[in-house]
């Protein structure tokens, strides 16, 4: 393995570089700067040459926080099923610590309490297609993030929405129809 890290305001040319047994797990950069953001590439060579590299923006502080909770979650009309709805939010403040889930609740309503429904929700995604739901069924959702400081707080509670019936098709998008319902 090969690791370079620079500060991510720097040129390349500036960067230190580490190569790694084959066995390497984990590394430590040290001697970095205090409140910097700094640029880390990790990279793989075998017997075919060096493969593609990851890249990982790194904050070091001690300004860590917990993640802000993220926006209020919205389904469109078009991503409701009978069984399943898409789900979307945009994250929050990370607190300076890389969200590493989400977590998705559901409520039925009216008078459902909150359950789990995933804790495996990746730490880049904004949206997530939330399933095992009921037909012809009403539900409020939310989000929370979590880093390696702790939770966020839930996000504001999603409209409340109703699934579709089973076997029903979901809602064609405008049908006109002529005179006397004749279309």
């Amino acid at each position: 393995y090969q690791i370079t890290h620079r500060l991510n305001a720097t040129t390349a040319n500036t960067a230190t570089v580490e190569v790694l047994a084959p066995s390497a797990r984990q590394y430590t950069a040290t001697g970095l700067k205090p409140e910097s953001v700094y640029l880390f590439r990790i990279t793989a060579q075998t017997r075919k040459g060096w493969g593609e590299a990851a890249e990982a923006l790194v904050v070091t502080t001690e300004k860590r926080d917990r993640p802000q909770p993220p926006s209020k979650p919205v389904v469109q009309q078009e991503d409701v099923k009978a069984r399943s709805v898409l789900l979307s939010w945009e994250p929050g403040s990370d607190g300076l610590s890389p969200v590493r889930y989400y977590t998705v609740q559901t409520r039925e309503l009216p008078s459902g309490r909150w359950a789990l429904h995933s804790t495996s929700v990746s730490h880049n995604a904004s949206a997530f297609v939330v399933d095992r739901l009921k037909p012809f069924t009403s539900y409020k959702f939310r989000v929370k993030a979590t880093n390696d400081i702790g939770d966020s707080e839930f996000s504001e509670e999603s409209e409340p929405l109703t699934t579709l019936q089973a076997g029903q098709c979901p809602p064609l998008g405008s049908l006109s129809l002529g005179p006397l319902g004749t279309s």
